[in-house]
């Protein structure tokens, strides 16, 4: 079966298209870097690893801070302050997760608003309080291999986060076992996706 899409939507998908791309190279890249960086880089250029109750990732023109509540935007965290922003301007005032499902037949919902005062969400797995390691972990693409935060990664790991199983055990071991300098691909790291995650 052939669908045939009418000529203006075609041109409305490639201006999309062309906008979702280009939004990422307007304004001052906050981090000063005018190529892609590459995975597992030496030389940290950010403070990485455990941050505490919140945090604001600030990667290709975008600022937006987050909390360990799952509050997206509406948090205050320097030098930017609260918002999403983008290239300096704001574009979100406030956002979270929203989940909903069925258990046992029972439909379910639960939700960060935090500008409807709806917090559902608090820091460690479902049915712990008090963990202190249930906080902001952060790992960039430029910080050491095998560095601080790469070592604060074990405790995220704890908590759930994935990692790279280079080694093949199922252990997170970020450690240099081979004695070659750098990472390898036969050693655990972080699974970073992209220039910086935040979890």
């Amino acid at each position: 079966m052939k669908i045939n899409i009418k000529h203006k939507y075609k041109l409305l998908l490639l201006f999309l298209s062309v906008a979702f791309i280009a939004f990422g190279f307007l304004g001052d890249d906050k981090n000063g870097v005018q190529s892609p960086r590459p995975i597992y880089k030496l030389s940290s250029t950010q403070e990485s690893g455990k941050q505490g109750d919140a945090y604001g990732l600030n990667v290709n023109n975008v600022w937006m801070p987050i909390n360990s509540k799952g509050i997206i935007a509406a948090v205050n965290v320097p030098p930017n302050g609260s918002g999403g922003q983008f290239a300096g301007g704001t574009f979100l005032f406030s956002g979270g997760f929203m989940l909903s499902g069925y258990s046992e037949g029972t439909l379910w919902a639960n939700a960060v608003a935090s500008a409807s005062l709806v917090e559902d969400y608090l820091p460690g797995p479902v049915g712990q309080t008090g963990n202190s390691n249930a906080v902001v972990y952060v790992v960039n693409s430029q910080d050491e291999p095998f560095g601080q935060s790469w070592q604060d990664w074990a405790d995220a790991v704890d908590l759930g986060a994935d990692f790279y199983d280079g080694n093949g055990d199922g252990i997170y071991t970020p450690s240099n076992t081979n004695g070659i300098e750098g990472w390898q691909p036969d050693e655990d790291a972080p699974d970073l996706i992209g220039d910086e995650m935040v979890w």
